[in-house]
């Protein structure tokens, strides 16, 4: 009888810890958001940003579409940005009128949300993207076809 009221109480306090583990990861940015596995691949990119209002990557590479990167991407297809030195920050202002930069870097392999969001920070965490991680960044006011 001793055995099965331990075995109730500890399967209690087992998922009662479980389920504030899972809502802490769920509601806080944590080390395992970081994206880990950095790409071999340098790139250079011209990129715009999409203010979509949320924390949310917003990010989009221009330079494989025809008209309107900013109407004719897919919901996947944007990317979080962020600085390889520590320091080197980039102009949200820039990007009040649709204009663009060039990035050069490397996309991370995996997933995750870039070191701008400090860990512990509990508002609107956002959903994993993809992280480009910049060593130059040029401010440009229109993209290579002109638009």
């Amino acid at each position: 009888m001793k055995r099965k009221v331990r075995l109730v109480v500890s399967l209690f306090f087992g998922t009662i810890g479980l389920l504030i583990g899972v809502l802490y990861y769920h509601s806080t940015v944590t080390p395992l958001d970081r994206p880990f596995f950095l790409s071999d691949k340098m790139e250079t990119i011209i990129a715009t940003r999409v203010d979509w209002m949320c924390n949310c990557a917003d990010f989009i590479d221009t330079t494989h579409y025809k008209t309107n990167p900013v109407t004719e991407h897919g919901d996947k297809e944007f990317f979080f940005i962020e600085a390889a030195q520590p320091g080197q920050h980039w102009n949200r202002e820039h990007f009040i009128k649709n204009r663009y930069v060039k990035l050069t870097g490397r996309f991370y392999i995996d997933k995750g949300i870039p070191q701008e969001y400090e860990l512990g920070q509990m508002e609107d965490k956002p959903d994993h993207a993809k992280v480009f991680k910049f060593d130059e960044i040029e401010y440009l006011t229109t993209d290579i076809k002109g638009r």
